[in-house]
């Protein structure tokens, strides 16, 4: 017999899964270097009904 693993799965689920998200970015850039520096991120996710 030859060594190794086979394994097979499937999975349906009953709806079709609904995600929604966001990420705001409040940044700063230097007019000189074109340097960018981060000042406040945000990031939300709503994964609905869990």
């Amino acid at each position: 017999m030859e060594p190794g693993l086979v394994f097979l799965t499937e999975y349906t689920l009953p709806q079709t899964p609904v995600s929604f998200g966001a990420h705001v970015v409040v940044v700063e850039v230097h007019p000189e270097t074109f340097a960018i520096k981060i000042l406040r991120y945000v990031g939300v996710h709503d994964c609905g009904k869990s």
